[in-house]
C-alpha cells in the first residue's frame, strides 16, 4: 500500500489502479481541460488533491503549449516528436502557473522515508524533475518512481531518457522494469535502492573521510613533526631540567653548606653584634664617662691650668720678685759688699754688727735658695701632672680611635650582612621568577592539555556520531536485507556473517570507547586536581609574595632585627623548597597526564583505524558482492541475450539459405521468441475465421508468415492427394485463409509493420488499419484512451453475422504509458461487437501487475455478464495467460 503518491501531468487521470493503491494522491496537471476531468476526482476524494500547475524551475508562470494531441502538451516546444507525428498541430499557447518540486512538496504532509511513489509524466521537463529531486538530498520522499521518457530528445528541452535515468541512478534509484510496449514513450519503473544509497552516501562519506583522514594524516604528520620537535624540546628540557635539577641540588647543597655556613656567620656576627652592642654600650658608657671625666678633667686642667697660671704668674711675679729681690740682694750684696769693704774696712768699726748683718743676709739668702726650690718642685709637678693629663688625653684618643675601628668593622659588618641579605632576597627572587616561569609553562602545558582533551572530546563526539549513523546505517541494512529476494540469499549470508564482525568490531570499538571515556575521565580528575593544584600553588605563591613583601617591609622597618628576618627568610626558604616539591609533583602529574594524553590519542588512532578497517571490510564485502551479483547477472543475461541472438542469426542464415525468406528479429521489438513459438503453435493447431491483433509489429509478420506457410503446407498435401483432373479442378476450393485485422495507433510503426509486409510479399493477408488512440468511457466512472477501431470491428460483425466463428486475439497494446490498464477496453470491445463467438485472447506481458489485474478485471466482467471463460498461464520471457471465451 503506498502511503502518497504524486503524479506529475497525471492527465485525466487513467492510473486508477495506482490511485487506489495509495492512501493520498497529489495530481499535478497544468492543462485545463484535464484539470476538469480530475477536477471531479479530488472533489469525490477527500485524499486527493489537484494542483493545476507545472513543475518548472522557478516559482511563477510560463507558456504551456497545447497540441492537438493532448498527451504531447508541454512546457516546451516539440522538435523530435514533429517527426515521428507528422501530423501534430499546436493549437493554444496559455499562461499556466509553476512551482518548484521542493516548493511543491514543502505544502505536502508526507513522511520522507516513507512508501510513496513520483509519477513522472512531463512530456519534456523529465531532466528538469529530476535535477531538482536529485536537490531533495536526504530529503528525497520517494521510495518508488515512474518515468515515462523518450529515448531521443521530442522536445527543444533536450530531455532524453538516457539521461534522467543517469540522474535517477545517481540518486539511489535502480531500474527494476522497462515497459517498451510504447517505444516512443517507455515506461521505466526505478526503485530507491536504501542499501544502496547508504552505500553511496557511506562511499562519499568514506571518500570525504579519507580526505579528511589525508588531511588529519597530514595534520597529524605535522603534529607528529611538532611532536617530534617537541618530545626533543622536551628531552632537552628535561635534559637541562636534569641539569637544572642536578645544579638545583647542587645548589641547594651549597645553599644548605652557604646557609649552615652563613647561619654560624651570623651566629658569629650575632655574636660580635651583641659583643659589639654591649661593648658599645660598655664604650658609650665608658665614653660617657670619659667624656664626663674628660669634662670634669678639661675642667680641672683649666682650673689646674688657671691655676697653674695663677701659680706660675705668681711664681713669676715671685720669681720677679726674687729676681727684684736677687737684684735688689745684689745690690745690697755688693752695697753689703761694699759695706762689707766698707765694714772690712771699718772693721774695726763695727766687727760684731757685721757678723750680724751677715748672718741675716745668709738667712735670707737660704729662705730664698728654699722658696727657689719649693717652686723648682712645685713646677715639676705642674708638669708632671701635664704630662699625666696629655698621657691620658692620648689614652682617651686611642680608646676613640679603637671605638671608631670597631664601629667601623660593625658598620661593614653590618652593610656584608645586608649586602648577604640583598644577595639572598636577589636568588630568592630569582627562584621565584623562576618558579613563576615554570608555573607559567605549567599553566601553557595545562592549557594545550585542555585543547587536546577538547579535541579528543569532539573526536569522542565525532566518532560517536558516526557510530550512531554505523547503527543506523546497520538498522536500514537489516530492514533492506529483510525485504530482499531469495536470489540474493548468498549474498545476505555473507552479508550476515559480515555484521556480526562488524558488530564484534563495533563492540570491540565501544569497550575501548568506554575505556577512553573512563581515561578521559580520569584524565580529567588529574586535570582537575591539577587545576586545583595550580591554584593552591598560585595561592601559595601569593602568599609567599606577600611574604616577601612584608618581609621586604619589615627588613626595611626593622634592619637590625635580624633573628626575624632569619625566621622569615626561614620559612621563605621552607616555603620556596615546598614550592619546588609542589612543582616537582605537577612536573611528574604534567608527565603522566602527557603520557595519559599520549595513550589517549594513540587509543583514539587504532579505534579510528580499527573503524575504519571496518568500514572498509563491509564497504569491501557490499561492493564485491554487489559486484560479483552484478558480474552474475550481466554475465547470465548478455550470455543469454547473445545465445539467443546467434541462435536466431543461425536459424535466419540458414531458412535464407534454404528458402530465400530474410530473417526475423526478435530483439529489437516488444514480442519475444517464445511467444512468437505458441502463436504459430496456435495458428497451426486451430482452423480461425479470424485473428485480431492489437498492436502490430514482429508478431503481425509472424503470423501472415505463418498462415502463408499453413496454406502451402494445405495445398501439397492436397496435391498429393490428387488423382484425377476433377480433383485437380477442385483443388482450389480449400477454406479460405483467415484475415488478420491489426491496429496501430502510431502512425510510424504503421508505415514500418506495412513496409516489412510488403517486402515479404504478405501485405494481402493483413489488413493493417491506423486506429489513433480516443476516449472510450467503459462505465460512468472508467474512462481510456484506445485504438478507434469500432468501424473496423462493426464490419467484422457484419462479416460473422450468420455464423460462430473462432477467433484469435493478440492484446499487444497499446502501451501501458497511456493510462492505468491500458489493454483493458480489448474485451468490452469484442464481446459487444462479437457476441456469441469462440475467442481465444492472449495477453502478453502477464508478468507485469497491471497486466495480472486486467485478467482478474475482465474475470469478474465475465461472471457478472455469465460468460464461461477458461484461463491459463504459460510461463514465458515476459509472461503469457491466455483468456478463451467459450
Amino acid at each position: 500500500m503506498l502511503n502518497t503518491l504524486v503524479h506529475i501531468g497525471a492527465g485525466k487521470g487513467n492510473d486508477n489502479r495506482l490511485y487506489q493503491s495509495a492512501r493520498q494522491r497529489v495530481l499535478i496537471e497544468p492543462s485545463p481541460e484535464s484539470a476538469t476531468a480530475l477536477r471531479k476526482l479530488s472533489q469525490t476524494d477527500d485524499n486527493t488533491r489537484l494542483c493545476q500547475l507545472a513543475i518548472a524551475d522557478t516559482n511563477g508562470s510560463a507558456c504551456f503549449h497545447l497540441y492537438n494531441w493532448d498527451q504531447a502538451s508541454s512546457l516546451y516546444p516539440v522538435s523530435g516528436l514533429s517527426q515521428l507525428m507528422p501530423g501534430l498541430k499546436i493549437q493554444q499557447i496559455i499562461d499556466v502557473k509553476t512551482r518548484t518540486l521542493a516548493s511543491l512538496l514543502s505544502d505536502i504532509q508526507m513522511a520522507e522515508k516513507g512508501n510513496n511513489l513520483l509519477i513522472i509524466d512531463a512530456p519534456g521537463a523529465e531532466q528538469l524533475i529530476a535535477d531538482q529531486l536529485a536537490q531533495l538530498g536526504r530529503h528525497n520522499p520517494f521510495a518508488h518512481v515512474l518515468l515515462y521518457c523518450p529515448s531521443e530528445p521530442h522536445y527543444s528541452s533536450n530531455s532524453s531518457s538516457a539521461d534522467v535515468l543517469d540522474s535517477l541512478y545517481q540518486q539511489g534509484y535502480e531500474l527494476t522494469i522497462i515497459d517498451r510496449s510504447d517505444p516512443d514513450r517507455p515506461l521505466f519503473q526505478l526503485n530507491r535502492n536504501a542499501l544502496k544509497l547508504e552505500l553511496d552516501a557511506a562511499n562519499r562519506a568514506l571518500l570525504q573521510q579519507q580526505m579528511i583522514n589525508r588531511d588529519l594524516q597530514q595534520t597529524l604528520t605535522g603534529q607528529t613533526r611538532q611532536l617530534a620537535t617537541t618530545g626533543n624540546t622536551l628531552t632537552e628540557l628535561q635534559q637541562r631540567l636534569e641539569i637544572t635539577g642536578k645544579i638545583n641540588r647542587e645548589l641547594r647543597l651549597a645553599f644548605s653548606a652557604i646557609q649552615t655556613e652563613h647561619k654560624k656567620q651570623l651566629a658569629d656576627l650575632q655574636q660580635r653584634l651583641d659583643a659589639t652592642h654591649h661593648t658599645s654600650s660598655e664604650l658609650a658608657q665608658q665614653l660617657a664617662i670619659t667624656e664626663q671625666a674628660n669634662a670634669d678633667w678639661q675642667q680641672a686642667l683649666a682650673d689646674s691650668r688657671t691655676e697653674h697660671e695663677q701659680q706660675q704668674a705668681e711664681l713669676q711675679r715671685q720669681l720677679d720678685e726674687t729676681r727684684q729681690a736677687n737684684i735688689e740682694l745684689t745690690q745690697q750684696l755688693a752695697i753689703t759688699e761694699q759695706i762689707n769693704a766698707d765694714w772690712q774696712q771699718a772693721q774695726a768699726d763695727s766687727r760684731t754688727d757685721h757678723e750680724q748683718q751677715q748672718a741675716e743676709l745668709q738667712r735670707q739668702l737660704d729662705e730664698t735658695r728654699q722658696t727657689k726650690d719649693e717652686l723648682t718642685l712645685q713646677l715639676a709637678m705642674a708638669e708632671q701632672a701635664n704630662a699625666d693629663l696629655q698621657q691620658r688625653l692620648d689614652a682617651v684618643h686611642y680608646t676613640n680611635s679603637e671605638l671608631a675601628q670597631q664601629l667601623a668593622i660593625t658598620e661593614q659588618i653590618n652593610a656584608d650582612w645586608q649586602q648577604a641579605l640583598a644577595d639572598s632576597r636577589t636568588d630568592h627572587e630569582q627562584q621565584q621568577a623562576a618558579l613563576q616561569r615554570q608555573l607559567n609553562e605549567m599553566s601553557q602545558a595545562k592549557d594545550e592539555l585542555t585543547q587536546q582533551l577538547a579535541m579528543a572530546e569532539q573526536a569522542n563526539a565525532d566518532l560517536q556520531q558516526r557510530l550512531d549513523a554505523v547503527h543506523h546505517t546497520n538498522s536500514e541494512l537489516a530492514q533492506q536485507l529483510a525485504i530482499t529476494e531469495q536470489t540474493n540469499a548468498d549474498w545476505q549470508h555473507t552479508l550476515a556473517d559480515s555484521r556480526t564482525d562488524h558488530e564484534q568490531q563495533q563492540a570491540e570499538l565501544q569497550r575501548q570507547l568506554n575505556e577512553t571515556r573512563q581515561a578521559k575521565d580520569q584524565l580529567t580528575q588529574q586535570l582537575a586536581m591539577t587545576e586545583q593544584a595550580n591554584a593552591d600553588l598560585q595561592q601559595r605563591l601569593d602568599a609567599v609574595h606577600h611574604t616577601n613583601s612584608e618581609l621586604e617591609q619589615q627588613l626595611a622597618a626593622n634592619r637590625q632585627d635580624s633573628a626575624v628576618v632569619k625566621n622569615e627568610r626561614d620559612s621563605a626558604r621552607e616555603e620556596c623548597n615546598a614550592l619546588r616539591q609542589t612543582l616537582t609533583i605537577q612536573e611528574k602529574a604534567l608527565i603522566s597526564n602527557k603520557d595519559m594524553l599520549g595513550w589517549f590519542e594513540s587509543n583514539r588512532q587504532i579505534t579510528e583505524r580499527l573503524e575504519e578497517k571496518t568500514r572498509k571490510i563491509v564497504a569491501d564485502q557490499i561492493l564485491e558482492v554487489t559486484k560479483s551479483l552484478a558480474g552474475l547477472k550481466n554475465h547470465i543475461s548478455s550470455g543469454l541475450v547473445n545465445a539467443a541472438k546467434q541462435i536466431e542469426c543461425f536459424i535466419g542464415i540458414q531458412n535464407y539459405l534454404d528458402k530465400g525468406s530474410t530473417p526475423f528479429n526478435f530483439h529489437g521489438w516488444p514480442i519475444s521468441p517464445d511467444l512468437g513459438l505458441y502463436l504459430v503453435g496456435l495458428i497451426d493447431a486451430n482452423d480461425y475465421d479470424c485473428i485480431i491483433e492489437f498492436g502490430s509489429g514482429t508478431s503481425t509478420l509472424l503470423m501472415a508468415k505463418t498462415l502463408q506457410i499453413k496454406q502451402e503446407i494445405q495445398k501439397n498435401h492436397e496435391k498429393l492427394k490428387t488423382k484425377n483432373k476433377k480433383q485437380q479442378d477442385n483443388q482450389g476450393q480449400h477454406k479460405p485463409l483467415p484475415h488478420i485485422v491489426s491496429f496501430e495507433h502510431d502512425r510510424l510503426y504503421h508505415q514500418k509493420t506495412a513496409s516489412l509486409l510488403a517486402d515479404n510479399s504478405i501485405e494481402h493477408l493483413v489488413d493493417l488499419v491506423h486506429a489513433p488512440l480516443v476516449n472510450y468511457q467503459y462505465n460512468e466512472d472508467q474512462q481510456f484512451s484506445y485504438y478507434d477501431c469500432q468501424e473496423k470491428m462493426n464490419e467484422l460483425t457484419a462479416r460473422f453475422k450468420d455464423k460462430k466463428a473462432n477467433i484469435l486475439v493478440l492484446v499487444d497494446g497499446p502501451p501501458g504509458s497511456t493510462n492505468t490498464n491500458a489493454r483493458f477496453p480489448a474485451l468490452p470491445h469484442l464481446t459487444h461487437s462479437l457476441p456469441e463467438h469462440k475467442m481465444t485472447l492472449v495477453m502478453d506481458d502477464y508478468n507485469r501487475p497491471e497486466e495480472k489485474e486486467i485478467i482478474e478485471l475482465w474475470k469478474r466482467m465475465a461472471a457478472e455478464s455469465s460468460i464461461n471463460v477458461k484461463i491459463e498461464v504459460i510461463d514465458t520471457e515476459k509472461g503469457l495467460a491466455t483468456f478463451s471465451v467459450l
